[in-house]
């Protein structure tokens, strides 16, 4: 038998509108009180007597049928507070509806009381339980969670689905998608992704939920048809239509991160935006490129921009910026900043994650950018890719490694690339590799495969490759190891790559928005996807070790 949390009735309550209500039963599983013929939106039910429920399938329809004997549904606060008037549990078990705490209590109890020890409520435990006297402090207490629904997770429920973080719960089973929803929540608002409700999580959700009552009047229409016709057309899951015609504008990104991590849609004016700084290769600002994970924020300076002319020549770990500490997390979630030419930005960064740290006075200007950079760095020549750029990056990469002396391995770095296009990337491969050979497959939405071969244009047939990677290596530029690595034609140094195998493509739009859609997976030369696996290395570094150029180069040696 098991125990079966459930809320009260009084939830129906809230304001919504009829179809979110629905929408919210259903997500939420079926619930209807014994003996009903219907949901009484008006019916109160005393919190002291044992509230029974039947629990249906997310999917099919509301039953009001008498539930088996073996099944005991009821609120956790209701059974902690009980627990908690013989000594079983603490306060806070009940204010933060702690179930791992409530079952480890409720085992205690059924120790005492001599039935079998499962966690669970079984209909021994509940006599017991329930024939508990309890004081006039705890009345009031139950009084209180039946009024105000005080089951922190069907509020918790309620608002994620509100915020349009569940869009697809009636499709989903509901305890599955739940801790999806709080962990996408949870991304998004820097906390720690454990797909739970904890404090933290729910007073952010508290406060999300207040200030989405005052967001632009565009948050409650439908996304267009146009839109949803693209999404449903192109993206590789195919989504279908008639779910999309039911997005929010606002929630569309929510929506499309639950397809995959990779697709997004831009306002106009994110994607002016975006168009400015993609087109020129002259760019203003500190020269420098920023990777991160949950764990840090790495600073990669481009040769002879300003932040390199400041002194700052290699990769460090950013510690702060202009004296405020920084994750990737916050650089993600906050509008980028926008620096006036002339500016001084303060970086203070670090060799290693918790070393010591030096500060820098970055002057803002114009510099070039250049996608491939030949570095000399612990006595060897490194060819630093920062980007797979169209119809650039291979034509680069034959110029400098044509210069390199012919006796001389190459060595390629990966370790900062966030990919770039994947056309170009096969451009460049096949610099390695013989014509015709087999490099990757792209599949659709329906699961049309296009195969790709090298060009002509080898340049190093008997030259030894070594390719430096780390957990930022993705994309394309995993592409290019993991093609390179198969034939064995290259080793792959460093750490586990990102596992980022989707080939996205820009849509843009009469209103000046674009969507970046993942249209294709990307199988490798193996037929396989690398999605969510990424580039194993064959000799691995310690992530700690990443940077280190020196370090990385005596294990090689």
């Amino acid at each position: 038998m098991s125990i079966y949390w459930s809320p009260q009735c009084s939830l129906l309550n809230m304001r919504m509108t009829p179809n979110l209500k629905v929408l919210l039963l259903i997500s939420l599983v079926a619930y209807t009180c014994r003996g009903d013929d219907t949901l009484d939106e008006t019916r109160s039910i005393n919190p002291i007597d044992r509230p029974e429920w039947i629990v249906t399938d997310a999917l099919s329809s509301i039953s009001t049928t008498t539930p088996p004997d073996e099944m005991i549904v009821t609120s956790p606060s209701l059974v902690a507070i009980l627990l908690a008037e013989m000594g079983y549990v603490t306060q806070a078990a009940i204010n933060e509806t702690d179930i791992k705490a409530i079952k480890a209590a409720l085992t205690d109890f059924q120790k005492d009381i001599e039935v079998e020890t499962t966690g669970e409520l079984d209909d021994k435990t509940w006599q017991k339980l329930s024939a508990v006297k309890i004081s006039a402090t705890r009345k009031a207490e139950l009084q209180f969670i039946s009024s105000t629904v005080q089951n922190k997770t069907l509020w918790a429920q309620y608002m994620l689905l509100n915020l349009g973080y569940q869009p697809d719960a009636i499709d989903k089973g509901v305890t599955i998608w739940t801790k999806m929803a709080f962990s996408r929540f949870q991304k998004h608002h820097g906390l720690k992704e454990t797909g739970q409700l904890e404090t933290k999580t729910f007073d952010t959700l508290v406060e999300a939920f207040k200030n989405q009552q005052t967001v632009e009047s565009f948050s409650d229409e439908n996304i267009s048809d146009e839109l949803a016709t693209t999404i449903s057309d192109h993206h590789y899951r195919h989504p279908p239509l008639e779910k999309l015609l039911r997005i929010k504008t606002a929630q569309l990104n929510i929506y499309l991160e639950s397809l995959d991590p990779y697709s997004q849609y831009l306002s106009p004016d994110e994607y002016q935006l975006y168009r400015k700084t993609a087109s020129s290769r002259i760019k203003i600002g500190l020269g420098i490129n920023l990777l991160g994970d949950d764990q840090h924020v790495i600073v990669v300076p481009l040769r002879n921009g300003p932040a390199y002319q400041a002194g700052l020549k290699r990769p460090h770990f950013l510690r702060k910026l202009n004296g405020k500490k920084v994750t990737f997390k916050t650089l993600l979630s906050e509008a980028p900043p926008q620096y006036k030419r002339g500016s001084i930005i303060k970086l203070a960064v670090s060799k290693s994650p918790l070393g010591a740290i030096k500060h820098y006075r970055v002057k803002v200007r114009a510099f070039r950018r250049d996608t491939i950079e030949l570095i000399s760095e612990a006595k060897v020549n490194l060819i630093r890719i920062h980007e797979l750029t169209s119809r650039e990056t291979a034509k680069q990469l034959k110029r400098v490694v044509k210069k390199l002396p012919a006796d001389k391995k190459v060595i390629i770095d990966l370790r900062y690339s966030p990919g770039g296009s994947l056309f170009e990337t096969l451009d460049a491969v096949s610099l390695f590799l013989p014509a015709e050979t087999p490099l990757i497959t792209l599949v659709d939405q329906a699961d049309y495969q296009e195969k790709f071969s090298a060009l002509k244009g080898e340049i190093a047939q008997k030259r030894a490759i070594d390719i430096l990677v780390s957990p930022h290596t993705a994309s394309s530029a995993e592409v290019f190891a993991l093609i390179l690595k198969h034939y064995a034609r290259a080793r792959i140094i460093g750490t586990l790559t990102q596992g980022k195998c989707l080939s996205q493509q820009l849509f843009d739009f009469e209103d000046g928005s674009a969507l970046k859609l993942s249209v294709y997976d990307i199988l490798g030369p193996d037929n396989r996807s690398c999605q969510n696996v990424g580039v194993m290395p064959d000799i691995k570094i310690d992530r700690n070790h990443i940077l280190d150029t020196a370090f990385i180069m005596n294990r090689m040696n």
